[in-house]
């Protein structure tokens, strides 16, 4: 992907709840997101920050996209080093077809 995650619906169309509250966010057991700083103009540069039940419903990213599962990221960073230059040099592959990374930024970002 070229840009961070920042979609506020799941890849059926349902609506991903917004959560602002603190409190209720570190509570909560079903899928919903918020923006960096409860700020939704940090969705430029950060994306939105999803709760893993978001993430975990598998339909997140858009079609043909996923979450990288951990054996996914550990394969890249042993294939590939964990250096931004080296997975600058991964970013076009179709192995790389997961949501969440920016590759354009100076960090690894994972939304």
């Amino acid at each position: 992907m070229a840009e961070d995650l920042k979609t506020t619906k799941f890849n059926d169309g349902k609506k991903i709840t917004l959560v602002t509250d603190d409190k209720k966010w570190k509570q909560l057991e079903t899928p919903a997101y918020c923006w960096f700083e409860n700020d939704s103009t940090n969705n430029i540069d950060y994306g939105a920050l999803y709760k893993w039940y978001a993430v975990n419903t598998k339909k997140l990213c858009p079609m043909g996209w996923h979450v990288p599962s951990d054996d996914e990221w550990r394969t890249m960073i042993n294939s590939h080093g964990t250096e931004v230059s080296s997975l600058q040099a991964v970013k076009s592959t179709e192995a790389m077809k997961i949501c969440g990374v920016d590759f354009q930024s100076d960090v690894l970002k994972i939304e």
